[in-house]
């Protein structure tokens, strides 16, 4: 979308239809539902603007910085005569096919069946893909190669059977999906041997190894998909970060020494290592990796919890001055839980309202919804 308000501004594009995966649009309260979903998001959207859409036929329609603005989902969008540029995120339909209890390769079937009836007149089809997305597993990256191969190929879709690799990839998908590790390998050794090597198998392989806790084996398979492509280091970073979660923080570790190992100073490792650490209470060793992180990148997330860490460890001076570069980061169209950081925002109250009321002691009430 980073081009379209461009575009419309130099009168290439007459409006924008948004296809969202949700399934919104099956009810009767649709355009509450969607303005929900927009405000929880923040994204780019001004409160205002959402506030002045409406429902129109079977989508939610308004503006957006003075765009015409269509939000409708796959089996509502509307016929257009005009010429068309589509955009689709991979990621998209792995929301979209969760949501309809299809398996991956089923969803994008009925996907692209319905842009076909839609019969759209598309001059140029573009495909982004995320390798930070919340919606996806570190798995999921094939999906980029097949939804740029049916835009490349439509006919691929059409077909009654498949390719042999897609099936295949879309059994062994479903079983990581439902976190059978065991199954996954059992399944990719004995019927999907002779795709043993092709790069998705052997990232669903290294996942399953993971998930049955045989973390060097893994790890091996992970370490020669990152020396064959830098960018499967996000994977073993969204791994790691999978594991810490089930608490077995001396296996996450392993995964994010080693993309470091492989990719010194990669900040996503950095930061998911540090996560990690502060999760763990260890907050000595998550500021040691957060201020390594900051020397890379910056971000909210980053200020606040670098402030934490010197809150938590005593260092108060410290801490306020993380607090106020936190509070100066702040953007009210970039999404920020409040929820889950409402310990964090009662500290930088906290340390903000002893130095005298000031900008940080307004956001953090404001985000409290303190008065």
């Amino acid at each position: 979308s980073n081009y379209l308000y461009a575009a419309m501004r130099l009168g290439l594009v007459k409006r924008i239809y948004w296809v969202i995966p949700q399934r919104f649009f099956e009810v009767i309260d649709a355009e509450r539902r969607v303005k929900d979903f927009l405000r929880s998001e923040a994204s780019l959207f001004d409160k205002s603007d959402i506030d002045k859409m409406s429902l129109k036929g079977l989508c939610v329609a308004g503006k957006v910085y003075g765009a015409e603005l269509n939000i409708c989902a796959a089996e509502t969008l509307p016929s257009i005569a005009e010429p068309v540029v589509l955009d689709i995120g991979a990621d998209y339909f792995v929301v979209y096919s969760s949501l309809r209890n299809k398996g991956m390769l089923e969803g994008m079937k009925i996907f692209f069946d319905l842009m076909g009836k839609k019969a759209l007149k598309v001059v140029s089809a573009e495909m982004a893909y995320s390798e930070r997305s919340a919606s996806k597993r570190p798995f999921h990256g094939y999906v980029a190669d097949q939804v740029g191969a049916a835009l490349k190929d439509p006919h691929i879709m059409k077909q009654e059977n498949p390719p042999e690799l897609w099936r295949h990839r879309d059994i062994v998908s479903s079983l990581l999906s439902r976190g059978e590790g065991k199954g996954a390998v059992e399944y990719i050794a004995s019927s999907g041997r002779e795709y043993a090597d092709e790069s998705s198998v052997k990232m669903f392989r290294a996942v399953g190894l993971a998930l049955v806790g045989k973390t060097d084996d893994s790890l091996g398979i992970f370490e020669d998909l990152i020396r064959q492509d830098k960018h499967y280091a996000y994977a073993v970073v969204s791994m790691g970060r999978d594991i810490a979660l089930t608490k077995n923080a001396g296996d996450a570790e392993r995964y994010f020494k080693k993309v470091l190992e492989l990719r010194p100073g990669f900040p996503d490792a950095l930061l998911g290592y540090a996560d990690m650490l502060y999760m763990q209470k260890d907050y000595s060793g998550a500021l040691k990796y957060y201020q390594m992180a900051e020397a890379l990148v910056d971000s909210l997330h980053l200020q606040m919890r670098i402030a934490d860490c010197f809150y938590l460890l005593g260092r108060m001076d410290e801490a306020v001055i993380h607090y106020e570069k936190a509070g100066s980061t702040y953007d009210e169209k970039i999404r920020f839980d409040a929820d889950s950081n409402r310990d964090s925002l009662k500290r930088m109250l906290e340390l903000s309202e002893k130095r005298g009321e000031n900008r940080e002691a307004k956001l953090a009430r404001r985000l409290l919804n303190i008065q």
